[in-house]
């Protein structure tokens, strides 16, 4: 699993240098030395990655 954090600008009102972070993540695959995004992934591994994610902190 590859985790990146992204800081995109996103400007305000009040702020216009305010940038918000942006998580990327990517899943490695060994075997075919590859890796996807979660869009690649299937709908059950999404839940199940989500889960661990909300319920491990």
């Amino acid at each position: 699993m590859e985790l990146d954090i992204e800081f995109r600008p996103t400007p305000l009102p009040h702020d216009p240098q305010h940038t918000e972070p942006w998580l990327h993540i990517r899943i490695k695959n060994q075997r075919h030395r590859v890796t996807l995004g979660m869009s690649g992934r299937s709908k059950g591994f999404i839940w199940f990655f989500s889960f661990l994610a909300a319920f491990w902190m």
